[in-house]
């Protein structure tokens, strides 16, 4: 495994049990950031990286706090999910295979535990989803024949899973399951994020779909997220992907645009301050008509998977600071990628 760092790390954060069986909520601390706000809502922001105007509020600047304690010199890597294995992609851009008790795990999707462990989905069809835990190296079966779709940790850390219109929540610490919602007939999830027991989802429905914010209890609640969208094009996904920062402070989401046939466009990235509802980043990525199937947001980067018609690429965005992009560099890896997410805590040694 490539992250040494982490016997200091863990200890703050390590599964311990309590008398009630619960997992302990680690304490965060502050990740500093500098931030400068875009005017305007979706309809009408500032062009791409645009400074604040003088009129902005000072106070609009960002400053998240992470939820589980981490090396303030950890900068999160990249978790990729391949048919063949999961990569890791530091700092560089270079990616490679994870090793030990890591190493051949053919995966649709792979997040942090938050624990130090891994929760993945196996590749192919049916998948089960496992927890690979960072205590002992054990291989737990979480639930067969769902899709996961993203972890979160309130009082425990939990897995969101999906089978047909219903959503659940599955704790690590027993595998208990808990219904989470429902969706609606016609809806279907395009992205969940979960961020603490905030919950943030793009919905595609019959007529352009929206965002939605959830509590972990699965009562929907309102935050300064952005307006809804007045369906230029029915029937297609106006917000495609979507990632919360790990705070929950700040959101990250794609709006799509369509050609006259009913193909993408192009794909515009917006990152907005949930606490006042201000766009503070927006510009276009990838070329028109490239495909952008996922996000996430690690508070200060956003990496995008995209796929073309000939291939899929990751890229991260160096979001609130320069806006540089950098494309992750898979070496000789031809296999197909699944998804990707930003590793929030440093994995055990495998």
């Amino acid at each position: 495994m490539r992250s040494p760092r982490l016997a200091a790390q863990l200890l703050a954060v390590a599964l311990v049990a309590v008398a009630c069986g619960e997992v302990v909520e680690p304490e965060g601390f502050a990740v500093s950031t500098s931030i400068l706000a875009v005017d305007g809502d979706d309809a009408g922001a500032s062009s791409v990286g645009a400074p604040a105007s003088d009129n902005d509020d000072p106070t609009s600047l960002v400053s998240p706090n992470f939820l589980p304690q981490r090396s303030l010199d950890y900068t999160p890597e990249l978790l990729i999910s391949t048919d063949e294995e999961i990569l890791l992609a530091g700092p560089g851009g270079a990616a490679s295979g994870l090793t030990g008790t890591y190493a051949g795990l053919p995966s649709a999707r792979a997040v942090d535990d938050l624990l130090g462990g891994l929760v993945y989905q196996q590749a192919g069809v049916d998948g089960d989803v496992l927890w690979l835990t960072s205590e002992d190296a054990t291989v737990q079966v979480l639930a067969e024949g769902v899709e996961l779709l993203d972890v979160g940790f309130s009082r425990a850390a939990f897995a969101v899973v999906q089978s047909g219109q219903e959503l659940e929540q599955i704790r690590l610490a027993d595998a208990e399951r808990q219904p989470f919602i429902t969706l609606a007939e016609g809806e279907e999830i395009l992205n969940l994020s979960v961020s603490g027991g905030l919950h943030a989802m793009a919905i595609a429905n019959e007529e352009c779909g929206d965002l939605r914010f959830f509590d972990v209890e699965g009562t929907e609640i309102g935050v300064q997220g952005p307006g809804e969208p007045n369906c230029p094009v029915p029937r297609r996904p106006y917000f495609a992907t979507v990632a919360l920062s790990p705070d929950g402070a700040a959101l990250a989401y794609t709006i799509v645009t369509y050609r006259d046939d009913g193909l993408e466009a192009g794909t515009e990235l917006v990152v907005r301050d949930l606490a006042n509802g201000r766009a503070y980043f927006r510009r276009k990525i990838g070329e028109d008509g490239d495909r952008i199937t996922q996000l996430t947001f690690d508070g200060d980067r956003v990496a995008y998977l995209k796929s073309t018609a000939d291939s899929a690429q990751i890229t991260v965005l160096e979001a609130i600071t320069t806006g540089q992009e950098q494309t992750i560099d898979l070496g000789a890896t031809t296999t197909e990628i699944n998804a990707v997410s930003f590793a929030r805590l440093p994995l055990a040694e495998g």
